[in-house]
């Protein structure tokens, strides 16, 4: 079980060196935060798992998670805050160019036929999209690298877009890191 814990820590720092690298004038704040954000949800996750078998000498280290998510989250606020500066917009839209097509790639494919172009984000810089959606039908799946490497194409959408997005300020909203519930 450590093993995989570790596994599991591992992927989230090297989602926060992504988001550190792009820290930087060159970079872009959205791609940081989305790292950070990324990082986030597999401590949340490893620690929810490991809470279950809680022993008091184990609390010092959901007290250390505790303040690794507070400090990641004071980051993608100020990234937020920035890429808002900078005139930044997060909005996915619909671009009609070909794209790689997991669901038409493979005659035997089940995903049903996708009509529009591929989501993109308008904010194409420094690193390609990366597809958050279910992938249990998909036939073919390219290789994480292609995600980051910024020169791969994105992959097409298996659903529309939801009628209308939360923003992500909210989401932090919803986050407790004190012992108290917030209203």
């Amino acid at each position: 079980m450590m093993k995989v814990l570790e596994e599991r820590f591992e992927v989230a720092e090297n989602f926060v060196r992504r988001a550190r690298a792009e820290e930087t004038p060159e970079g872009n704040p959205l791609i940081a935060a989305r790292n950070y954000l990324t990082a986030m949800e597999i401590i949340v996750k490893v620690c929810n798992e490991y809470a279950g078998s809680l022993v008091e000498k184990r609390r010092f280290f959901l007290y250390q998670m505790r303040h690794r998510l507070e400090v990641y989250s004071s980051r993608v606020r100020l990234l937020l805050q920035v890429a808002a500066e900078m005139g930044l917009d997060d909005s996915p839209e619909v671009v009609t160019t070909a794209g790689y097509s997991p669901c038409t790639a493979g005659a035997a494919s089940p995903c049903p036929a996708v009509s529009s172009g591929p989501l993109r984000s308008s904010v194409e810089a420094t690193a390609a999209e990366v597809d958050t959606q279910s992938r249990e039908h998909m036939t073919k799946v390219p290789p994480v690298e292609l995600f980051f490497s910024g020169t791969a194409e994105p992959l097409a959408a298996l659903a529309p877009p939801p009628p209308e997005t939360v923003p992500i300020e909210s989401l932090l909203d919803q986050f407790t890191f004190d012992d108290t519930a917030k209203e």
